[in-house]
């Protein structure tokens, strides 16, 4: 058995922080920044109907390759997790059979129907010059909740 929570005052789950990061480089070169960080996911009706997830993580004032700290900003919103809104930075992935390097900024819209389902999108990538800006879309059918043609 599970116990359900429920939260009757419908509060927003936020995380806010501030991250440092340093390091010292050749010729005994000190190399730092700081930078912010904000993300919230969760509902915003007690019908559990609209679901908001975002990410302000940034400026990017570091010379410094690590992992994290480049700038993301995003916002992706869901309606009934039929309809979903994504704007920002993002990955372009469709699924786990198609490559996972096209992380960038851009749009996508995502609806779910009974039997149907589709997408569109547009993304600008970032951090691989060699590839171009993509658009496009996606149609697919439902066989059954887990299988998808």
């Amino acid at each position: 058995t599970k116990n359900k929570k429920s939260d009757p005052y419908l509060r927003f789950p936020l995380e806010v922080g501030v991250w440092y990061s340093g390091a010292t480089l050749q010729q005994n070169r000190y190399v730092g920044g700081l930078q912010y960080d904000a993300r919230g996911k969760g509902f915003l009706d007690f019908g559990s109907r609209h679901y908001l997830d975002f990410i302000i993580h940034g400026p990017n004032r570091f010379n410094l390759p690590a992992v994290g700290s480049y700038d993301q900003y995003s916002l992706s919103y869901s309606y009934k997790n039929q309809s979903t809104v994504t704007l920002g930075d993002y990955g372009l992935r469709f699924s786990n059979l198609l490559e996972y390097g096209r992380f960038g900024r851009g749009a996508k819209y995502d609806q779910e129907f009974k039997h149907l389902g589709f997408s569109v999108f547009y993304l600008q990538p970032r951090f691989f010059p060699n590839q171009r800006d993509s658009y496009g879309g996606r149609l697919n059918f439902k066989i059954n909740n887990i299988s998808r043609i």
